[in-house]
């Protein structure tokens, strides 16, 4: 099963990047290595690696919206919302598509205790 779930974990990844890679990136390489060696990370439960990683990656690309989405999932897993909210925000409002970024803010909003956002993110 542990296989199944890494398997789901790399083609969320691929349809994060569709939109990522199509904008340009100062350096690509670079990029896709650090956004690859945070996934290792976090498959390793090395959340402080990955975050660093993560980070990096918005430096190379601050359109990155699949790495807002992944420093926010760490940060609401850790359950420090009120970050876990900013960047979640900041991958919605660079893809407001993904239906991982919205479900995503919207649970952060309801732990916040906000339900009247999170029926609205959810409505949207």
């Amino acid at each position: 099963m542990r296989f199944s779930g890494n398997i789901l974990i790399f083609i969320f990844l691929a349809l994060s990047f569709g939109k990522t890679l199509a904008q340009p990136v100062p350096s690509n390489v670079e990029f896709l290595d650090n956004f690859s060696q945070a996934g290792i990370f976090l498959l390793k439960s090395q959340t402080d690696k990955a975050l660093q990683c993560y980070q990096r990656c918005i430096k190379l690309n601050p359109k990155s919206s699949a790495s807002y989405y992944q420093i926010a999932k760490i940060h609401y897993d850790s359950g420090d919302y009120a970050a876990a909210e900013m960047f979640a925000k900041n991958a919605v409002d660079i893809n407001s598509d993904n239906v991982f970024y919205l479900r995503l803010l919207s649970d952060i909003f309801i732990k916040n205790g906000d339900i009247e956002k999170a029926v609205k993110e959810a409505a949207e």
